[in-house]
This record gives structure tokens, C-alpha cells and sequence, in this order.
């Protein structure tokens, strides 16, 4: 399936990260500075659609601002809540 779904492969391999944590770990770099963390989540994000749960996860870490940044350079990114759009 497509890698913007976060759904589960045909072969039934997991989806995609539900958590910030998790997506560093699976890029290998949970270790790494927070920097370096911040500019590999944003090259993740260029080229994948996170879950409703990953970006409550990347809100939730202080990785909002890579999404508000990606939506502010017009990349449709789905509001998280309904109040959340409309800006409460």
C-alpha cells in the first residue's frame, strides 16, 4: 500500500510509525542531536504523509513546527482536530 496511508504493506509488514520515537528509531537515528533529528524528520515528512497519531506525537515532542513549516510552504497536511482548524 502506499507509503502515505501508514497502513500496513501487502506482505503485511508493519505501516509506518505511530510515534516520534518510534519513527527515530526505525531512521536509526534516535541517537542522534536534536538537530540532526529535526532535519532528518523533515526530509521524512517531504516525502511521507504522517498518521493523525504521528502528528499528534510530533506536536506532542516539539515537532510541531515541522508540520506548521511544511504547511506554511503548501503541503496539504490534515488538521489533527476540528477546533484545531478552525484555529481555537
Amino acid at each position: 500500500m502506499s507509503k502515505a496511508t501508514g497502513a500496513a504493506n501487502q506482505q503485511g509488514a508493519p505501516g509506518p510509525a505511530a510515534t516520534v520515537s518510534a519513527l527515530l528509531r526505525s531512521l536509526h537515528i534516535n541517537h542522534n542531536s536534536a538537530e540532526a533529528q529535526r532535519v532528518a524528520l523533515r526530509r521524512w515528512l517531504i516525502d511521507h504523509t504522517p498518521s493523525k497519531a504521528l502528528r499528534i506525537s510530533l506536536r506532542s515532542n516539539g515537532y510541531g513546527v515541522l508540520l506548521r513549516d511544511l504547511r506554511a510552504e503548501g503541503r496539504p497536511m490534515p488538521p489533527i482536530t476540528a477546533t484545531h482548524r478552525l484555529g481555537a
